[in-house]
Protein backbone atom coordinates (compact mmCIF):
# COMPACT_ATOMS: atom_id res chain seq x y z
CA UNK A 1 0.00 0.00 0.00
CA UNK A 2 1.59 3.34 -0.85
CA UNK A 3 2.03 6.06 1.94
CA UNK A 4 -1.14 8.47 2.79
CA UNK A 5 1.12 11.45 3.30
CA UNK A 6 4.58 12.76 1.18
CA UNK A 7 6.34 15.77 2.23
CA UNK A 8 5.97 18.34 -0.73
CA UNK A 9 8.83 20.86 -1.40
CA UNK A 10 7.76 23.80 0.52
CA UNK A 11 7.53 21.70 3.88
CA UNK A 12 3.91 21.01 3.76
CA UNK A 13 2.33 17.62 3.51
CA UNK A 14 0.24 16.64 0.50
CA UNK A 15 -2.30 13.31 0.97
CA UNK A 16 -1.61 10.63 -1.50
CA UNK A 17 -4.33 7.62 -1.89
CA UNK A 18 -4.26 4.63 -0.72
CA UNK A 19 -3.22 2.27 -3.13
CA UNK A 20 -2.83 -1.67 -3.57
CA UNK A 21 -1.20 -1.95 -6.80
CA UNK A 22 -0.79 -6.10 -6.69
CA UNK A 23 -4.52 -6.06 -5.93
CA UNK A 24 -5.60 -3.90 -8.26
CA UNK A 25 -3.15 -5.70 -10.76
CA UNK A 26 -4.76 -9.27 -9.85
CA UNK A 27 -8.22 -8.31 -10.54
CA UNK A 28 -7.56 -6.86 -13.85
CA UNK A 29 -5.18 -10.07 -14.76
CA UNK A 30 -8.16 -12.41 -13.79
CA UNK A 31 -10.93 -10.90 -15.77
CA UNK A 32 -8.06 -11.39 -19.22
CA UNK A 33 -7.77 -15.05 -18.11
CA UNK A 34 -11.52 -15.82 -17.12
CA UNK A 35 -14.47 -14.67 -18.97
CA UNK A 36 -16.41 -15.26 -16.18
CA UNK A 37 -14.78 -12.43 -13.83
CA UNK A 38 -15.18 -9.27 -15.41
CA UNK A 39 -19.08 -9.71 -15.09
CA UNK A 40 -19.19 -10.54 -11.46
CA UNK A 41 -16.28 -8.05 -11.07
CA UNK A 42 -18.41 -5.19 -12.51
CA UNK A 43 -20.91 -5.71 -10.51
CA UNK A 44 -18.62 -4.18 -8.01
CA UNK A 45 -15.88 -2.00 -9.31
CA UNK A 46 -16.08 0.99 -11.32
CA UNK A 47 -13.09 2.64 -12.69
CA UNK A 48 -12.33 5.27 -10.14
CA UNK A 49 -12.31 2.31 -8.12
CA UNK A 50 -8.52 1.31 -9.43
CA UNK A 51 -5.84 4.04 -8.02
CA UNK A 52 -3.44 3.60 -10.90
CA UNK A 53 -4.55 5.47 -14.10
CA UNK A 54 -3.59 3.11 -16.49
CA UNK A 55 -5.28 0.42 -14.11
CA UNK A 56 -8.62 2.89 -14.88
CA UNK A 57 -8.23 3.25 -18.65
CA UNK A 58 -7.67 -0.61 -18.82
CA UNK A 59 -10.91 -1.52 -16.74
CA UNK A 60 -12.97 0.98 -18.78
CA UNK A 61 -11.81 -0.44 -21.72
CA UNK A 62 -12.65 -3.77 -20.38
CA UNK A 63 -16.08 -2.24 -20.01
CA UNK A 64 -15.84 -1.21 -23.79
CA UNK A 65 -14.93 -4.58 -24.96
CA UNK A 66 -17.66 -6.04 -22.74
CA UNK A 67 -20.42 -3.79 -23.85
CA UNK A 68 -19.78 -5.14 -27.62
CA UNK A 69 -20.53 -8.04 -26.65
CA UNK A 70 -16.92 -9.08 -27.27
CA UNK A 71 -14.54 -11.70 -24.76
CA UNK A 72 -11.96 -10.26 -22.82
CA UNK A 73 -8.60 -11.37 -23.85
CA UNK A 74 -5.23 -9.73 -24.09
CA UNK A 75 -5.35 -9.61 -28.27
CA UNK A 76 -9.31 -7.91 -27.68
CA UNK A 77 -7.75 -5.37 -25.12
CA UNK A 78 -4.64 -4.58 -27.09
CA UNK A 79 -7.14 -3.95 -29.98
CA UNK A 80 -9.48 -1.61 -27.91
CA UNK A 81 -6.56 0.23 -26.34
CA UNK A 82 -4.83 0.66 -29.68
CA UNK A 83 -7.76 1.69 -31.73
CA UNK A 84 -8.96 4.21 -29.00
CA UNK A 85 -5.05 5.54 -29.06
CA UNK A 86 -4.76 4.34 -25.14
CA UNK A 87 -2.09 1.49 -25.64
CA UNK A 88 1.32 3.44 -24.76
CA UNK A 89 -0.79 5.29 -22.17
CA UNK A 90 -1.47 1.93 -19.88
CA UNK A 91 2.79 0.83 -20.48
CA UNK A 92 1.94 -0.78 -24.14
CA UNK A 93 1.37 -4.26 -24.98
CA UNK A 94 4.12 -5.04 -22.64
CA UNK A 95 2.07 -4.31 -19.75
CA UNK A 96 -0.93 -6.19 -21.19
CA UNK A 97 0.94 -9.27 -21.34
CA UNK A 98 2.81 -8.55 -17.96
CA UNK A 99 -0.69 -8.99 -16.36
CA UNK A 100 -1.65 -11.68 -18.05
CA UNK A 101 1.18 -13.19 -17.06
CA UNK A 102 -0.23 -13.86 -13.48
CA UNK A 103 -2.20 -16.89 -13.57
CA UNK A 104 -2.19 -17.29 -9.45
CA UNK A 105 -4.66 -14.04 -10.09
CA UNK A 106 -7.49 -16.33 -10.98
CA UNK A 107 -7.48 -17.68 -7.38
CA UNK A 108 -7.94 -14.85 -5.04
CA UNK A 109 -9.47 -12.31 -7.42
CA UNK A 110 -13.06 -11.49 -5.58
CA UNK A 111 -10.83 -10.98 -2.11
CA UNK A 112 -8.51 -8.86 -4.43
CA UNK A 113 -11.60 -6.97 -5.93
CA UNK A 114 -12.35 -6.07 -2.27
CA UNK A 115 -9.36 -4.87 -1.30
CA UNK A 116 -9.86 -2.55 -4.65
CA UNK A 117 -13.05 -1.36 -3.32
CA UNK A 118 -11.90 -1.03 0.14
CA UNK A 119 -8.91 1.22 -0.47
CA UNK A 120 -11.74 3.64 -2.97
CA UNK A 121 -13.96 3.75 -0.01
CA UNK A 122 -11.08 5.06 2.59
CA UNK A 123 -9.99 7.78 -0.51
CA UNK A 124 -13.61 8.81 -0.61
CA UNK A 125 -13.45 9.35 3.21
CA UNK A 126 -10.22 11.09 3.03
CA UNK A 127 -11.57 13.43 0.06
CA UNK A 128 -14.57 14.21 2.70
CA UNK A 129 -12.09 14.81 5.83
CA UNK A 130 -10.52 16.99 2.98
CA UNK A 131 -13.72 18.81 2.30
CA UNK A 132 -14.66 19.31 6.24
CA UNK A 133 -11.24 20.98 6.74
CA UNK A 134 -11.60 23.66 4.08
CA UNK A 135 -14.68 24.31 5.33
CA UNK A 136 -13.76 24.71 8.67
CA UNK A 137 -10.72 26.61 7.72
CA UNK A 138 -12.03 28.90 5.03
CA UNK A 139 -15.03 29.45 7.97
CA UNK A 140 -17.93 28.31 6.05
CA UNK A 141 -21.70 27.55 6.87
CA UNK A 142 -21.41 24.47 9.19
CA UNK A 143 -24.82 23.21 7.90
CA UNK A 144 -23.03 23.51 4.43
CA UNK A 145 -20.36 21.22 5.53
CA UNK A 146 -22.36 19.07 7.42
CA UNK A 147 -24.82 18.52 4.25
CA UNK A 148 -21.64 17.97 1.88
CA UNK A 149 -19.92 15.63 4.34
CA UNK A 150 -23.23 13.54 4.89
CA UNK A 151 -23.41 13.41 1.50
CA UNK A 152 -19.62 12.17 0.80
CA UNK A 153 -20.12 9.78 3.65
CA UNK A 154 -23.65 8.37 2.19
CA UNK A 155 -21.50 7.72 -0.70
CA UNK A 156 -18.92 6.09 0.93
CA UNK A 157 -21.01 4.13 2.53
CA UNK A 158 -23.53 2.81 -0.44
CA UNK A 159 -19.77 1.45 -2.06
CA UNK A 160 -18.74 -0.44 1.23
CA UNK A 161 -21.95 -2.25 1.60
CA UNK A 162 -21.29 -2.70 -2.19
CA UNK A 163 -17.77 -4.20 -1.38
CA UNK A 164 -19.27 -6.45 1.44
CA UNK A 165 -21.46 -8.38 -0.70
CA UNK A 166 -20.89 -11.69 -1.67
CA UNK A 167 -19.17 -12.03 -5.32
CA UNK A 168 -21.26 -15.03 -6.87
CA UNK A 169 -18.94 -17.51 -8.04
CA UNK A 170 -18.88 -19.05 -11.63
CA UNK A 171 -19.81 -22.45 -12.45
CA UNK A 172 -17.74 -25.14 -14.96
CA UNK A 173 -20.02 -25.51 -17.84
CA UNK A 174 -21.82 -28.83 -18.08
CA UNK A 175 -20.27 -29.20 -22.08
CA UNK A 176 -16.51 -27.88 -22.25
CA UNK A 177 -16.18 -27.20 -18.80
CA UNK A 178 -15.20 -23.87 -19.40
CA UNK A 179 -16.50 -21.38 -16.50
CA UNK A 180 -20.04 -19.60 -17.09
CA UNK A 181 -20.63 -16.16 -15.06
CA UNK A 182 -23.29 -16.42 -12.01
CA UNK A 183 -26.87 -16.04 -13.49
CA UNK A 184 -25.65 -16.86 -17.46
CA UNK A 185 -28.37 -19.02 -19.17
CA UNK A 186 -25.31 -19.66 -21.94
CA UNK A 187 -21.88 -20.81 -21.85
CA UNK A 188 -19.55 -17.74 -22.97
CA UNK A 189 -16.99 -20.49 -24.91
CA UNK A 190 -19.59 -23.27 -26.52
CA UNK A 191 -22.91 -21.57 -26.44
CA UNK A 192 -24.44 -24.59 -24.37
CA UNK A 193 -27.45 -23.41 -22.11
CA UNK A 194 -26.77 -23.95 -18.38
Amino acid sequence: MRCRTAARKDGTMEKKLLIEVEAEKSVLAAAILDPSVFPAARGILRPTDFGRSAHQVIWKAMEGIADQGEPIDQLTLKHFLDTHGALEQIGGASYILDLASCSFAITNWASHARIVKTMSVLNQLERVAALIDAGVSAKEDPASVIEQAMSGIAGASRQLMMAQRPISAPSKCEGCGGSVPAGATYCPCCGLRQ
